[in-house]
């Protein structure tokens, strides 16, 4: 052996399924709501964005195929849903808090983040950075707009100054780290996906030409300026004001090179086996302790979400169409709740039962779009509608 790294892009091929994309039934009555798109156009995504993550890329074994981890998907979900308990909670319910520390769910999502753009992407980037760029700018920035959009209308009922400047720099995701504007005031989630999208960039750029040591070598000395950082603040919550924004960079590069080198280890058969533990129940477990003990574990509950992550790559779960859901379901969610969640406020005050509703219409709403692209792939597949008498096609 030369001691050479093995090729991460090897000739052979084989499909690990005959017929990845074949079509099944459609469901029927309720199942139907929760069931996974066709895989036709369930197309692989981000951290936050249904993925319904077939990783089309390299497997274990140097082979090229397609693996489907639903799993991931359902943890994206519930790390959706942890943000969005995080804001609605202590919003709409004065002097309750649930989930405290909600905010470390970003943190998973880079991480998913740089393990999923790796197992779909990296085989593609040869062929050029410019239509990753377009697919993820045309995944990602439409839904964030919507929220945004959102956020505009709001801040004008509210009569914030300044809205047509903070809304032409939030539309072009230019962060006004000067002048005390606030970082994305119209939407104050959208920090999160400027630094992923950042990420994502430099990954397509140069992250996937990078052997995995020097990977492993930056990622440490990230994951050490992440654990100064934390002691810094007090806690993992920077990134997404003027004052710590500089830091962001910081817990990006941690996490999303920590699912980075996940994903290497995947493709080279080297992970760890923690196929004997339930990724949701540690996922519950982390936040849970993170909760009890405070701020002071955010750090540790960061070096804890790659553990998540092995565990939900390797898990066999039984709910795949909870799990799809809850990926369909995950960045929409995240996009738009934190400006229907303020216009609850706003509008009905405060309660359990506008927190309630705050929370039941941001999930509505997120639904959107998976409904529209099941009609849409049902009106595909029905073709034209034909009058009976004339045997014409009929414009729909």
């Amino acid at each position: 052996m030369d001691g050479r790294e093995p090729e991460r892009f090897p000739r052979a091929q084989r499909r690990l399924d005959p017929d990845p994309l074949r079509r099944e039934e459609p469901a029927r009555g309720a199942a139907a709501l929760l069931s996974p798109l066709p895989a036709e156009i369930e197309t692989p995504g981000n951290l936050c964005e249904s993925s319904s993550l077939y990783a089309a890329g390299v497997v274990p074994g140097g082979k090229v195929g397609k693996q489907r981890f639903v799993t991931l998907d359902g943890l994206r979900g519930l790390a959706a849903l942890a943000v969005l308990l995080h804001h609605a909670v202590p919003k709409l319910m004065p002097g309750h808090v649930l989930l405290p520390a909600g905010y470390l769910s970003v943190d998973f999502f880079f991480l998913l983040s740089g393990f999923v753009i790796s197992a779909v992407y990296e085989m593609r980037f040869p062929k050029g950075l410019g239509s990753f760029v377009r697919t993820r700018l045309v995944r990602l920035v439409p839904t964030m707009w919507c929220g945004i959009l959102l956020g505009a209308l709001l801040a004008s009922w509210r009569g914030m100054d300044l809205v047509e400047l903070r809304l032409s720099a939030a539309l072009l995701f230019i962060p006004l780290v000067f002048g005390n504007f606030g970082l994305f005031a119209l939407n104050g989630v959208q920090w999160s996906l400027y630094f992923e999208l950042v990420a994502n960039y430099v990954h397509g750029l140069l992250i996937w030409r990078m052997p995995t040591y020097w990977i492993a070598v930056i990622a440490l000395c990230a994951y050490a300026s992440l654990g100064l950082l934390s002691d810094h603040f007090g806690s993992m919550a920077f990134g997404d004001r003027d004052a710590n924004f500089a830091a962001g960079y910081a817990r990006v590069a941690a996490s999303y090179l920590g699912g980075v080198l996940v994903f290497r280890s995947w493709q080279q058969g080297r992970l760890l086996d923690l196929s004997g533990l339930n990724p949701f129940l540690l996922f519950a477990l982390v936040m849970a302790i993170s909760c009890w003990f405070g701020p002071k574990f955010d750090f540790a509950a960061v070096l804890v979400w790659p553990l998540v992550l092995i565990a939900g790559i390797q898990h066999q779960t039984r709910f795949e169409a909870l799990c799809a859901f809850g990926g369909a379901v995950s960045f929409p969610l995240y996009a738009v709740h934190l400006p229907i969640v303020d216009g609850t406020l706003l509008a009905l005050g405060t309660g359990a039962s506008q927190a309630a509703f705050a929370c039941v219409c941001a999930l509505g709403v997120a639904m959107l779009p998976m409904q529209l692209k099941r009609l849409r792939s049902r009106l595909a597949a029905a073709g034209p509608v034909t009058s009976a008498a004339a045997g014409q096609p009929l414009t729909r």
